[in-house]
């Protein structure tokens, strides 16, 4: 091997572990992401909904998937769960959204006129607010 080869196999190998020592904190940080606390992994299967709700083509679609979203799969320690004001921001965001695209299909089925045509998300959003501000565990948003 030359020299000029060897340094640059030095080199290629200097930026491999320095590479290796800067994500390393992305990686832990992405487990840590992926543990998710009761009412963020409730956010996910509201957003999942969202996603969804689209391609249904008939209430009966809608009303399956709507059963996907219930308590089941939450364990009494999950229901007892006390969300934090970020846990509401989050649960308010996804219902704002869900609203929407819920609202738009079932007006889209069913030929009625969207009911939330119109509104702002924050009017939307003003509707959820209170009621989620008055309840302290996810049992009592999911109501079972």
């Amino acid at each position: 091997m030359t020299p000029t080869a060897h340094t640059l196999r030095r080199l290629f190998m200097f930026t491999l572990a320095v590479m290796a020592i800067i994500t390393a904190p992305a990686t832990i940080t992405a487990q840590e992401i992926a543990v998710q606390n009761p009412a963020q992994r409730f956010v996910a299967k509201l957003n999942e909904f969202t996603a969804k709700v689209g391609s249904c083509d008939n209430m009966d679609q809608i009303n399956k998937l709507s059963e996907e979203i219930d308590a089941s799969g939450y364990s009494d320690e999950d229901k007892a769960y006390v969300l934090t004001d970020a846990d509401k921001d989050l649960l308010i965001d996804a219902m704002v959204e869900m609203t929407i695209a819920a609202s738009g299909k079932v007006s889209q089925i069913s030929g009625q006129p969207n009911p939330v045509t119109g509104l702002s998300k924050e009017q939307i959003k003003s509707q959820f607010k209170p009621m989620i501000d008055n309840i302290t565990t996810l049992g009592q948003f999911i109501g079972k």
